[in-house]
């Protein structure tokens, strides 16, 4: 349902302070950041995705530079819930996130990290310490634009990464697999859009155009009637609740809980 906003809580001006603001508390200092990526490239491999890794660090570090905040308007952190997921179960999780990955970039989002290609990956060693792997994560969900979240098993990973997406004002995007009961920490989570999908094969073109769809707005925080405290999107001078957009215009990708409910 399309619903008018009633306030804005965080506008674009806003939010970058927000994001520098949240980062500092967090521990992650310019100095901290350029410590930190001098360390991760040093662990990264040619199987572990450096081409496409080192170009997103070095991203981060030229935004840094050149405006002093860390955010690149064209990227994506694509996380998905890897960590015991075993089998056929690892196979049909990766095969989707591929698709969403390729539906990102043909929706016009260059810039992509992939936990599942870094050496951190849980699948492949435990390389790195509990804390190093924190740090990182957190850097680059909050230095892209967009995040998708793949999520066909419970993940804590996952749930923490979509609330540091949340909290720092990206489009957060969970994609869930329908008939597949996920927590509803994840599915209610407020400023969180969430897209309930059948065959993402079939599906990808209708992804592809939720994203061009976002790309027309710049993120913010507001209130409205139906969401409440939500994601909001700016454009052209007007103000747009962006989970009831989205399920306006894309109801075949609508959430439906009633489906899991005994």
């Amino acid at each position: 349902m399309l619903c008018n906003v009633n306030e804005v809580v965080l506008d674009s001006d806003q939010r970058l302070k927000h994001i520098n603001h949240l980062r500092q508390v967090e521990g992650l200092t310019d100095e901290n950041i350029r410590k930190l990526i001098e360390k991760y490239k040093n662990l990264l491999t040619e199987n572990a995705g450096k081409g496409s890794t080192v170009a997103f660090l070095n991203d981060i570090l030229d935004h840094l530079d050149k405006t002093g905040y860390i955010e690149s308007p064209d990227s994506c952190y694509s996380g998905l819930a890897l960590t015991g997921v075993k089998g056929a179960e690892k196979d049909a999780l990766l095969e989707d996130h591929f698709l969403i990955k390729e539906a990102i970039q043909e929706g016009g989002v260059q810039k992509n990290y992939d936990p599942a290609e870094a050496p951190f990956n849980p699948q492949e060693q435990l390389v790195g310490e509990p804390q190093e792997v924190s740090d990182i994560d957190t850097l680059m969900v909050i230095s892209s634009m967009f995040f998708t979240g793949t999520n066909l098993a419970a993940s804590t990973g996952l749930g923490t990464e979509i609330r540091t997406a949340n909290i720092y004002n990206k489009f957060p995007i969970e994609f869930v697999k329908k008939g597949i009961y996920v927590s509803r920490m994840g599915t209610g989570a407020r400023r969180v859009i969430v897209l309930e999908y059948q065959d993402l094969k079939k599906q990808k073109p209708q992804v592809v155009d939720v994203i061009g769809r976002l790309r027309e707005f710049s993120p913010g925080v507001g209130t409205c009637p139906v969401h409440g405290n939500t994601l909001v999107g700016f454009r052209d001078g007007q103000t747009t609740c962006l989970p009831g957009l989205i399920q306006k215009e894309f109801p075949q990708f609508n959430y439906d809980f009633s489906h899991y409910q005994k």
